[in-house]
């Protein structure tokens, strides 16, 4: 997942229903009360079902106090019954995962793997935790100081900067806290200490978009000292007042483990309440929560339903990545032309990732004409953002002469680049290049280095090469 903040910085929220604070939507935890075998519960032996196999399944009881509730991993049949679920597994499972719209995403691993015919009895409850939420004091503001603040948007909109904010201050004053926001965006580049004045002013009437908005200063060290875990609190805050934005940024961080521990589950439910609302970046990274198994089982149709969610609203790396699932036919019939629709979308945006990917379809000549001179053209912007893949396809054309005049030198500088990044095919076509000598001083031992840099990445050509330069 390509995790991006560059467009979370600088711009200007849009104004959310004020009074949002007051629904929660973070999620809740479950917890194991008890998990033990039954013997005394025949279920599994009166009521036998069979695995895949034609073995007859384990049961596991699961009681938790929620309805609708989805269980994962090697599951062969659920029946849903009175105050608990019986789940059949096939003998040998070893964890059982838990899905509701409600929680975030819960495994559990059993001590041992269950056993064929024997019944289990697994009793989950929903965490309690004491709430440690500040108390928000909304300001009753008067309806002429709303009226304000709204003409102030449509002066800002009309390019009167100077009146809207004249406007906009007042309506702050008054205690309005939308305005109070506003007036805090416009000492970005001036003033930080009042920047963040103003936006504490809003955030302790509950307002998600300055809440969240505190938290960027703090993950980027704007006008504060830099504080990643205060930063995600501040994120929390937000992701339990609904705020979109504030939950992408959550689920970035449950995804990578900065600001807060590691937890793909709760990075996927994030996503999910963000993309239910419809921002672009959540909707691409859930895709790729499912694309990757991460936090969820892994679903092609899941992965396509979000990318073109996402690549409908013109977000690059969801249209990069339709492309690549038309290119490849995973998830849709394989269709390279709108393969190379997608990949335009995205590369025309600067995307490096489907800049190469255009760069390919030319050089293969699949969607379009064959073209080396335009897969040059997509290679060369792809490259130049450093983008390993490309610089390696780059060198490649250089060393053939297509679409450009045959140049070694040239080939070698590209292939460096991919190299020095790590990029296994580039360390093995730099090695031929130093072993051939072919415009470059021959350096065999060098070309021996390189190759068996490419080799311990467990590229087959370079192990081979390696055993008969040795």
């Amino acid at each position: 997942m390509r995790i991006l903040y560059h467009n979370v910085r600088r711009k200007v929220l849009l104004m959310i229903v004020f009074l949002a604070f007051f629904i929660n939507v973070f999620p809740q935890e479950l917890t194991v009360r008890s998990f033990e075998e039954t013997p005394n519960d025949l279920t599994a032996r009166t009521q036998e079902k069979l695995d895949v196999n034609g073995n007859a399944c384990a049961v596991v009881k699961v009681g938790i106090p929620l309805e609708d509730v989805i269980f994962k991993g090697w599951v062969i049949e659920t029946i849903s019954t009175p105050g608990e679920y019986i789940v059949y597994m096939p003998a040998g499972a070893s964890k059982i995962t838990i899905q509701h719209k409600s929680i975030a995403p819960f495994v559990y691993n059993f001590d041992v793997p269950i056993e064929s015919k024997h019944t289990y009895k697994l009793v989950l409850e929903i965490k309690k935790e004491e709430s440690n939420k500040r108390k928000y004091k909304v300001i009753d503001v008067p309806e002429e100081m709303k009226q304000l603040y709204l003409e102030g948007v449509s002066m800002q909109e009309s390019g009167k900067d100077t009146e809207a904010y004249n406007l906009f201050v007042k309506a702050a004053e008054a205690g309005y806290a939308p305005a109070q926001n506003k007036v805090g965006n416009s000492f970005l580049d001036t003033d930080p200490s009042k920047l963040i004045a103003w936006y504490n002013r809003a955030a302790e009437q509950g307002y998600p978009n300055s809440i969240y908005n505190l938290g960027i200063r703090y993950w980027f060290g704007d006008g504060v000292e830099k504080d990643e875990e205060r930063a995600v609190q501040y994120f929390q805050e937000a992701s339990e007042l609904n705020f979109p934005d504030a939950l992408l940024l959550l689920g970035n961080s449950y995804s990578t483990g900065k600001g807060i521990a590691q937890d793909k589950g709760k990075a996927a439910w994030c996503f999910r309440k963000a993309a239910e609302q419809g921002l672009d970046a959540a909707q691409y990274n859930l895709g790729y929560c499912y694309l990757k198994g991460e936090g969820v089982e892994k679903d092609i149709s899941q992965v396509v339903y979000w990318y073109e969610k996402s690549a409908e609203q013109g977000y690059a790396p969801a249209q990069e990545g339709l492309g690549n699932r038309y290119y490849e036919g995973d998830g849709v019939l394989q269709d390279y032309k709108k393969a190379v629709c997608w990949y335009r979308k995205a590369a025309e945006q600067g995307d490096a990732y489907a800049q190469n990917g255009i760069g390919n379809c030319y050089n293969d000549g699949k969607g379009v004409e064959k073209d080396y001179s335009k897969a040059v053209y997509w290679y060369r912007k792809a490259a130049e953002q450093g983008n390993i893949v490309a610089q390696y396809n780059l060198g490649n054309r250089y060393k053939l002469g297509q679409g450009v005049t045959l140049d070694y030198s040239k080939a070698k500088y590209w292939y460096e680049k991919a190299a020095q990044q790590g990029d296994a095919d580039a360390q093995l076509a730099l090695a031929l290049l130093y072993y051939d000598g072919k415009d470059v001083a021959k350096d065999v031992k060098k070309a021996k280095y390189l190759c068996k840099k490419a080799a311990d990445q467990g590229n087959t050509e370079a192990r081979q090469l390696l055993s008969l330069w040795l």
